[in-house]
């Protein structure tokens, strides 16, 4: 009888494990990630959404700070679009744009703007993104330069990113970071800039 009921429970766990590896639409619905999707970020009158899209759409759900973050920039854009994966964990690069005043034409700055990169994190297990971090790239305000000799916007360069490991930003002039080329890696769920991934961030 315990031999019978053994080969019973064998065949439980063969057929699930069978029908997981058969149908990875419903695991990458799980993990929100899978071959072929992306995270896409849209704004519908004013509040920001999200979803994991592939062959069909996953909802994700935005925590607070991420979502005013959103809503406060005038443009946004997924660099790449694809994750990375470091430390164990599902990151995104998210671009955002806001006028570097209130009020557009404003000031010493006039049509300037504050470009900004952020670190989002997945949570595969509830399809949650967060905001971890961000930092200044370019700002009229606080006089902080890139480099860009293509003369094309920073959507049109990153946007269709393939290698998210080879991501660099190249300053003018940057009080904190200096002049020249810097890669931009995750340490302990913080954005770092360095030359190498191996640097101590900065």
């Amino acid at each position: 009888m315990q031999i019978i009921s053994m080969r019973i429970i064998e065949s439980i766990i063969a057929a699930t494990v069978f029908v997981a590896l058969c149908n990875p639409a419903a695991a990458s619905a799980e993990a929100g990630l899978g071959y072929g999707e992306i995270l896409k970020i849209s704004k519908l009158r004013g509040a920001p959404s999200a979803a994991i899209v592939g062959e069909k759409a996953v909802k994700v759900r935005l925590s607070y700070n991420l979502a005013q973050a959103l809503r406060a920039a005038d443009e946004y854009f997924i660099v790449g679009k694809r994750a990375l994966q470091a430390q164990g964990h599902t990151y995104f690069f998210l671009m955002t744009q806001s006028a570097s005043k209130t009020k557009q034409g404003g000031g010493f700055c006039g049509a300037g703007t504050e470009d900004s990169i952020s670190l989002l994190e997945l949570d595969p297990k509830t399809n949650g993104l967060s905001l971890k971090d961000s930092k200044l790239l370019q700002s009229c305000i606080e006089s902080i330069s890139l480099s860009d000799d293509t003369g094309r916007s920073l959507r049109n360069r990153l946007e269709g990113l393939d290698d998210l490991g080879n991501l660099t930003f190249d300053w003018l002039d940057n009080q904190r970071y200096g002049s020249g080329s810097r890669t931009v890696h995750v340490k302990n769920g913080k954005l770092c800039f360095g030359e190498r991934p191996n640097q101590e961030p900065r």
